[in-house]
């Protein structure tokens, strides 16, 4: 059985560095996209777990001061209460890299317009 030898004229692996590099490419696209679509999901959670937390700032300042303002907030202390929450996790209220909306009582929603119940937004 003769032995088959590559021809003078053509080099035995040719192209087989651009398959590779195409195929890490590919991979690497792959990888990076979902780590921003994981970091993406991050920050939301994030932004919803303050919105949350500053909500329950501002209904725990309108129980506290239920027998006074009846569930009202002349004062704007919830709204204060609830804007401290979020600045002191990283939202600020800058209007640049977040904006944070307070709203006593909800101005959407199944309870807007009931004064009684607090709204926060965090963008």
């Amino acid at each position: 059985m003769p032995v088959a030898r590559p021809r003078p004229d053509r080099h035995p692996r040719r192209g087989a560095v651009v398959h590779w590099l195409v195929a890490s490419l590919v991979i690497l696209t792959i990888v990076a996209l979902g780590m921003d679509g994981g970091r993406i999901m991050e920050e939301r959670r994030h932004a919803q777990a303050i919105a949350d937390s500053a909500a329950l700032a501002a209904a725990a300042d309108l129980y506290a001061n239920w027998w006074t303002n009846q569930g009202k907030d002349p004062s704007d202390s919830a709204k204060k209460a609830a804007a401290e929450i979020a600045a002191a996790n990283g939202y600020a209220n800058d209007g640049t890299t977040s904006v944070v909306t307070v709203n006593v009582p909800p101005t959407s929603g199944a309870f807007a317009g009931k004064a009684e119940f607090a709204a926060v937004i965090v963008q």
